[in-house]
Formats: C-alpha cells, structure tokens, sequence
C-alpha cells in the first residue's frame, strides 16, 4: 500500500528548547533543495506559540502519543520508535534535531531497497540518522521486548534485534553523519 506522502524527513521537537533546533534543521533541508516533504514529532511539552511555529516550517506536524509508551522510556528513545507508527509514509529518514544538512541528501532516501529491513544506520551504531520503513508489527514487537529490558538502551536493544533479523545488514554511509569541531571547523569522523 502506497502512503500519502512516500517518503519524508522526519525530525523531533519534543521541548521549548528543541523547536529551534528543529526548524533550523527544516530550513536546512529546504535550503539545499529536498525535494521530500519534512515533518516533526511534537509533545505535550512544546507550548501552543512554538507548536505554532513548527506548523509554519514543516509539511506535518505529528504529536507524540506517549500512552503508547508502554516500555516506560524516555520520550528521546521513545520517539525513534513512535516513528515506525506513522504508517502514513512508506520510509522515513528520522534525524536528530541537532543536525544541520549542508548538501542535498536525498539519495539517502532512496538508499533502502524495497526489502530493507526495518532500520538502516551508521555501522558505527550512530542513531543521530535511522532510515525506516513504518510498520505497526515491528512497533508492537519493539514494546513488548523493551517492557523486559530494563537497562538496556534503546539504541543497543535496536542493533540486537537487527542483527538477528538479517544477517545481510546494510549501513548508512558515514558521510550522512559527520560531527563539526567549533575550535577549528573541521570536519571529524
């Protein structure tokens, strides 16, 4: 089944605090020419003004439904896994709200095969970008095996269950993900 917008950026604006940082990664999306539509996840945290806000700049506007938190994780690691809910997209790129894109990208979006599996990130295990493809199951089956994990990360729980998913894993290349150094401006691996 075909969702109503194929593909999209998505990114997070789950405080006050974070809704700049989401809008300047909008508008960086926009400023080198991506010719995908961009959304946000919000949460009840964010006031009306700044929900405001985030309806001008992106396409669509998702509120984070924290009842579905069933595993009672922090809503930073709950959201990446709130983002296979929106079966209204058949992939989405979910990036940190801290990252800025300096050259267009949107061949990252077509990077996942029609049979990737659920998650594709940095082989480093750098979950700032997760390609994903929307599905209810796999959500379902993410609650119900974190709900037994305490302790255990979401970011480390996803990579063990990928890895026993497949074993033909495929990786984000790293220049999606690069870190800037202030001191100096240079690029870091």
């Amino acid at each position: 089944m075909q969702g109503i917008c194929g593909e999209v950026w998505l990114t997070s604006a789950l405080t006050d605090d974070e809704v700049p940082n989401a809008l300047t990664l909008c508008c960086s999306l926009r400023r080198v020419l991506t010719s995908r539509k961009i959304a946000v996840i919000y949460s009840s945290k964010v006031s009306k003004a700044l929900k405001e806000a985030l309806n001008y700049g992106f396409d669509f506007l998702f509120h984070l439904e924290e009842d579905r938190n069933s595993a009672g994780l922090k809503n930073e690691d709950f959201v990446k896994l709130f983002a296979l809910t929106l079966k209204s997209f058949d992939k989405c790129v979910f990036m940190s709200p801290n990252m800025l894109v300096v050259k267009n990208c949107d061949e990252l979006l077509d990077q996942g095969k029609d049979n990737f599996q659920q998650f594709i990130w940095t082989e480093k295990g750098d979950t700032s970008v997760i390609l994903l493809r929307p599905s209810l199951q796999v959500f379902h089956t993410l609650m119900e095996g974190l709900q037994s994990k305490n302790g255990t990360t979401v970011d480390t729980y996803l990579r063990n269950w990928i890895s026993n998913q497949s074993t033909n894993c495929t990786f984000i290349e790293e220049k999606y993900n690069r870190l800037i150094s202030p001191q100096n401006g240079m690029l870091l691996r």
